[in-house]
């Protein structure tokens, strides 16, 4: 009677232990289940900051562009603005020589 006592004991100690194990998996896996959720908002909040950071880059990088190609659309006018500017300048001696020649 007592062997069969302690096997029941022991029968009832294994399940308490078994219980005791099954609550704190329950709780590792919330815990898990927490840092997976922690861990996933974080990756979403670098993913989001990471993408923010590329269309700043790639704006930035537009603009550079833009301006680039502003500064040289103005070169090209200036160039032009220069070039009528000489050729007016070479009209006009054309005209005057044209003058004195004819007075001659």
């Amino acid at each position: 009677a007592a062997a069969a006592k302690a096997k029941l004991e022991a029968e009832e100690h294994a399940k308490a232990a078994a219980a005791a194990k099954a609550e704190a998996d329950k709780l590792t896996a919330a815990e898990r289940a927490e840092a997976d959720k922690v861990a996933k908002a974080a990756a979403r909040k670098k993913m989001m900051e990471d993408a923010r950071k590329a269309g700043e880059e790639k704006r930035k990088a537009e603009a550079a562009r833009e301006a680039a190609v502003n500064e040289a659309r103005k070169a090209k006018r200036l160039e032009i603005a220069k070039k009528r500017q000489e050729q007016a300048a070479l009209d006009a001696d054309a005209v005057e020589a044209e003058k004195v020649a004819r007075e001659a």
